[in-house]
């Protein structure tokens, strides 16, 4: 298909999607499977998609026929499960001796399956820009348009890599994210819209998916030389994302920092600051002591702040930042803190991807009591799978999760309020 992705506007894109199969297949496997392919036809009644599906069957069957075996990535594709990303194949179908990957990342990671070596792991505060830059001519379309696609194409295509949308609640699921990033929002604002997308894309595809890898490799890396620390890299400006107008690091910016002021001169035509000056002295005596030890010492240059290895119950990551109102006198190093707004919503943020979303998943409907045994001339109760019922569950569901958010957001919200509270009253007296 990618050879004629250019011919997809034509009369008639049917006659261009069984050209380009037969293109692919001559290339691999001439004769019967190009000679079937070539006698196929649509017939009037055929949808696009039903078209689609018979040339895959019937490649398949002529593929097969050839005495052609399909390796792991074609039976990946055959079956549908096919995606853009570039993700590792599992190799079982070779030789034992040849096999490179005969388990699943996830499996390893789970299980544990894998070499202990000191890891050192961290995310930006805005990853998702990497994202969004390449969907940037959106935000020519105004307010509406960007709206639509975050509703119709974000939610969806990040809710399929989750497989959310096989659920039977993925539509309460879809109504939570859409309550968590777009009611924020103020109508009309392009700017406020894109900076919810990109925290949406930063959420789903890189925060919550790092924690989940933390707490794998956390709990399996016991011992004392298989250390894992983890990072945040937070700061005001945007250099490597300048047309998205954003604040905020983006994806990749902290190696800015690691390789300091000649690839920042190269890369973003600008000199450090004195804040960033700082920040990168500091990152890369860090990262040396790593790549040197493989550890890095409790506070070795006098810091104030002590950068362990990660425990999750602790969640005791370094968080860099390179704000340029920090005075000289104050790090630019930290510890998460409950106490502050930003660093409470991003632990409830990673509550809502990697635990309510999975766990309504999860969610099966078989909760409910078997029906008695109805009287002779008694109405029938309605059966457990029937419409209303799954209807009604469904909205409870729903009314649960909400309510569960908000009572931790109210907490949250007036512990940060006594805080302040105690806080002007030192300050007054």
């Amino acid at each position: 298909m990618i050879d004629n992705m250019g011919s997809y506007e034509g009369e008639n894109p049917y006659l261009y999607m069984k050209q380009a199969m037969i293109q692919w297949y001559e290339r691999d496997n001439p004769g019967k499977a190009a000679a079937s392919l070539c006698t196929l036809k649509r017939q009037p009644a055929e949808t696009l998609r039903q078209f689609a599906e018979k040339i895959r069957q019937l490649a398949q069957i002529a593929v097969q026929e050839e005495g052609a075996e399909l390796n792991a990535a074609q039976k990946i594709q055959w079956n549908g499960n096919w995606t853009q990303l570039t993700l590792p194949v599992v190799d079982t179908f070779l030789p034992e001796e040849e096999q490179y990957l005969p388990v699943s990342p996830e499996e390893s990671l789970s299980s544990g399956m894998f070499l202990k070596i000191p890891i050192l792991t961290g995310v930006t505060a805005n990853d998702g820009s990497v994202v969004v830059n390449q969907w940037s001519d959106l935000l020519q379309h105004g307010f509406n348009r960007l709206r639509q696609f975050f509703t119709g194409n974000a939610i969806p295509a990040v809710a399929l890599k989750y497989n959310l949308t096989n659920s039977a609640h993925y539509s309460e699921i879809k109504t939570i994210l859409q309550w968590y990033y777009l009611d924020p929002v103020t109508e009309g604002n392009v700017m406020n819209l894109l900076a919810k997308l990109v925290d949406f894309y930063t959420d789903a595809q890189f925060k919550a998916p790092h924690d989940l890898q933390l707490r794998w490799l956390a709990n399996r890396t016991v011992d004392p030389l298989t250390t894992v620390y983890a990072y945040q890299f937070e700061q005001d400006d945007n250099y490597l994302y300048k047309k998205l107008n954003i604040s905020g690091g983006g994806h990749g910016e902290e190696l800015l920092m690691i390789f300091g002021p000649s690839l920042m001169q190269k890369i973003g035509k600008v000199r450090y600051t004195g804040a960033e000056e700082r920040l990168s002295a500091i990152m890369r005596r860090f990262w040396s002591e790593f790549i040197r030890k493989g550890s890095i010492s409790s506070s070795p240059y006098g810091y104030g702040t002590t950068w362990n290895k990660y425990s999750p119950k602790d969640d005791n990551y370094i968080i860099f930042r390179a704000d340029n109102n920090l005075p000289a006198s104050q790090s630019v190093l930290r510890s998460p803190a409950l106490s502050l707004t930003k660093d409470a919503m991003g632990r409830q943020m990673l509550w809502l991807w990697n635990d309510l979303l999975q766990n309504l998943k999860d969610l099966e409907d078989n909760h409910v009591q078997k029906e008695p045994l109805s009287r002779p001339n008694q109405t029938p109760l309605p059966n457990k799978g029937s419409r209303n019922d799954l209807t009604y569950r469904s909205a409870m569901y729903t009314l649960i999760a909400f309510v569960i958010v908000l009572l931790v957001l109210l907490v949250v919200c007036v512990i940060l309020l006594k805080r302040h509270a105690t806080e002007r009253e030192r300050d007054m007296f």
